[in-house]
């Protein structure tokens, strides 16, 4: 598990990174379980 969040869209292979992915750290995601989006689709 990497701890990021991506985004897939339609035939898209790799995703764009929306979260984490920065190493290790307090302000990082630690095997993240749940994702919510709001109405403007931020994470």
């Amino acid at each position: 598990m990497k701890g990021e969040v991506r985004r897939y869209r339609l035939d898209e292979k790799n995703g764009t990174l929306v979260a984490g992915g920065n190493g290790g750290g307090l302000n990082q995601l630690n095997v993240p379980e749940y994702l919510f989006v709001d109405r403007d689709h931020s994470v």
